[in-house]
């Protein structure tokens, strides 16, 4: 199976869905590349990360619904190919970027005010945290606010605790960073 072409099993690039009680799984998703951290985020919608091709415009942040098809390998976003039937994503990294982690600021969290309700995504390849906060415009969502919060060499994974701290691990640099709010 080349980055281009379809995969040999029917769940290659799907999110699954699982009963518990049966064990039966379906594919909730489909049409994505490399998934990475599946959030629940506002309103209890699922939002991931997914890494693009080697050679793709970038990577994407994506909000999933049951059935909902991102179209990969049949659609990349640098090429002028008329995306009907897919999927859009929420936001395309920079080309050279590599979104490796993504959390949510549950508002039930001590973390400030200010990020309640945003999330922060690693980016691996340039060496930061982004803050992204997304608003529902009617079916989807859309990019209301996106900065860089915190610069730390290649992020690889990240956590956040009801506390209010933000977990960032550090692959190379073999580090556990700790961001925590500090008091006026």
């Amino acid at each position: 199976n080349s980055d281009q072409s379809p995969g040999a099993s029917p769940f290659e690039g799907t999110i699954l869905k699982a009963d518990p009680e049966t064990g039966e799984v379906e594919v909730f998703a489909r049409g994505l590349r490399n998934p990475f951290d599946l959030v629940f985020g506002p309103d209890g919608a699922l939002f991931v990360v997914d890494q693009d091709t080697n050679r793709g415009k970038g990577d994407l942040l994506l909000h999933v619904e049951q059935g909902d098809d991102f179209g990969h390998p049949y659609v990349r976003p640098e090429l002028p190919v008329d995306p009907i039937g897919y999927k859009a994503p929420i936001a395309i990294s920079d080309p050279l970027s590599s979104f490796t982690a993504l959390v949510y600021v549950d508002p039930g969290t001590n973390f400030p005010e200010e990020y309640h309700g945003c999330f922060f995504v690693a980016d691996w390849a340039a060496a930061r945290v982004e803050m992204v906060r997304v608003a529902r415009r009617g079916e989807h969502y859309e990019i209301v606010e996106r900065k860089v919060f915190a610069e730390v060499e290649d992020p690889t994974d990240l956590a956040i605790s009801r506390e209010g701290t933000l977990y960032v691990l550090s692959y190379f640099g073999q580090r556990l960073y700790r961001i925590r709010p500090v008091s006026p």
